[in-house]
Formats: structure tokens, sequence, C-alpha cells
């Protein structure tokens, strides 16, 4: 599993992305990471209820898994250095669906 952490800041703003070092200090209340089932895009219960969260205006957010999107954002989880010169698995390619 990936690890991910999961924000809340007020009643409306919530925030998941990947985990770093700082976030080993768990801070929900059973003190420990919750692991859940993984959801590929295609795994919504509904096509319906995929399309409602991907065309759902959130304002100046955004799902970072949206076509439009997918490829930069995948991208960005394959680069360790922050600017784009190390790919951490030579030859491939994100934009590419067979």
């Amino acid at each position: 599993h990936i690890k991910v952490a999961y924000h809340k800041d007020g009643g409306s703003t919530h925030c998941i992305r990947f985990a770093n070092e700082k976030d080993s200090e768990i801070e929900n209340h059973e003190g420990v990471w919750f692991i859940g089932p993984l959801v590929g895009y295609n795994g919504f219960r509904t096509p319906e209820l995929r399309e409602k969260l991907m065309t759902h205006d959130f304002g100046s957010e955004s799902v970072g898994f949206k076509d439009s999107r997918h490829k930069v954002n995948f991208d960005r989880t394959r680069d360790d250095s922050n600017d784009g010169s190390h790919n951490m698995v030579e030859g491939f390619d994100s934009g590419y669906d067979q």
C-alpha cells in the first residue's frame, strides 16, 4: 500500500496527499495507519457515481486523477527530485494506455 495523508481544515476543506516522513506521528484517534481498500478509476460502484465526482465543481480545487490532470500528477509521484530531473522508472510512459 502507498501511504497517503488526509487533512480536514474546518468543515469544508479536505486534502489527500502522499505521506512523507513528517506524517509518521499519526494524529488520528486510533494512533495507527488506516489501511483501506484501493479503488481504481473503474472501481467505483457505478459509472454515474464516478462521473458525478469527476464533474463536480470544487471551485479552485480539483480531483487529482481527473483525465486532464492524471499524467501530470502521476509523473510527479514518480520523480523524487521535485524538479522533474529524476524519473524513478526509466522508460515508463504514464501517458500510454494499453
